[in-house]
């Protein structure tokens, strides 16, 4: 099997009037979910939803935004297992970087 971080990411992108959805389907069946609404606020998109593993690190992404939905989520409303205020060290990295976070 080709190891994919070597690889050209090709994922499926569906543009809607709200937002863009980026999405892989792994050859095991799992797949990576990621949307972002066109519309900002501060300089965060107003919902951002992630799911599953990005196929280019291979790790979580973080969701920032107003309304964050993910694994590790950053935002006004964060809902996750995981945000910059958990002892965890692996959401910490994930989402720093990020504006006001």
């Amino acid at each position: 099997m080709a190891n994919l971080l070597l690889e050209e990411v090709e994922y499926k992108i569906q543009q809607t009037s709200f937002g863009v959805w980026r999405r892989f389907m792994y050859i095991n069946g799992t797949s990576f979910h990621k949307f972002r609404t066109h519309k900002t606020m501060f300089g965060l998109p107003l919902i951002h939803y992630t799911y599953g593993r990005s196929p280019e690190t291979g790790k979580r992404v973080c969701a920032k935004g107003i309304l964050a939905v993910g694994r590790i989520a950053c935002g006004f409303i964060a809902i996750g297992e995981a945000g910059p205020s958990a002892r965890l060290d692996s959401a910490k990295r994930a989402c720093r970087g990020g504006g006001f976070l």
